[in-house]
This record gives structure tokens, C-alpha cells and sequence, in this order.
């Protein structure tokens, strides 16, 4: 799994020097590629500073979303897993499930309101 930071040009009409939008670009396998645009921009304007302390904030969020990447390919939580809802981690996996639900070993088919219902006595 490679992670680049990457700029992408933007034109603007009034400007002749273009703004360029900061990016992340994750592969994970082969041919299968996502980007993650970090909502920074590099301003014609910005002098030399501002424009490096844009960059370094934008290697920090490389760093830590490698590190996210290398936990979540491990088998680790990440922290947007364990400050979820336990009541909506469980609806959300009773519909991945079907249905289905696991007690004592054994599963057992039930329909999506008496899962809700389960739920909602305890």
C-alpha cells in the first residue's frame, strides 16, 4: 500500500499563476486507486512560509493516514471504530448480516423488526 501527496492544478479565470488543491493518492492493490483531497490549497499569493507550513501540515496528514492504512491492513481499530455507537454499529451490521443473528454458537434467521425489537428491550 503506497500513499503519494500530490497537487492538482485549479484555473481561475482572473489569475494568470494557478492555484493548485493538495491531494492524497492511495493505492491500495493493483489497478484499484482512491484520492483524498485534503482541502488545502497552494495560493499564487502565499508567500514562501505560509506555503511551506502548508506542505508540512499536509505530510502530517499523509503520515497519520499511513499509519490509519497500516493498522486498519493489521486488523487494528481505528479510532472512528471505537468511538462508534454500539446501537448503530449493531443496526448497521444486522443489515450487512441479513438478518442474522448469532447466539450461544447457533445462527438463527429472524426478519429486520424482531432484531429491533431484541434490541430495544435490552
Amino acid at each position: 500500500m503506497k500513499v503519494h501527496l500530490r497537487k492538482r492544478k485549479i484555473r481561475s479565470k482572473n489569475s494568470v499563476k494557478p492555484r493548485y488543491s493538495l491531494y492524497l493518492d492511495i493505492y491500495y492493490a493493483k489497478r484499484k486507486r482512491k484520492r483524498e483531497f485534503l482541502g488545502i490549497y497552494l495560493e499564487p499569493h502565499d508567500d514562501k512560509t505560509y506555503r511551506n507550513e502548508k506542505l508540512k501540515l499536509a505530510e502530517n496528514i499523509k503520515a497519520k493516514r499511513m499509519i490509519e492504512l497500516a493498522n486498519e491492513e493489521h486488523g487494528f481499530p481505528t479510532k472512528e471504530k471505537m468511538n462508534q455507537n454500539f446501537i448503530a454499529y449493531f443496526e448497521g451490521s444486522g443489515h450487512e448480516h441479513a438478518g442474522r443473528i448469532h447466539c450461544l454458537g447457533r445462527s438463527r434467521r429472524v426478519g429486520r423488526a424482531a432484531s429491533k425489537t431484541w434490541l430495544h428491550h435490552y
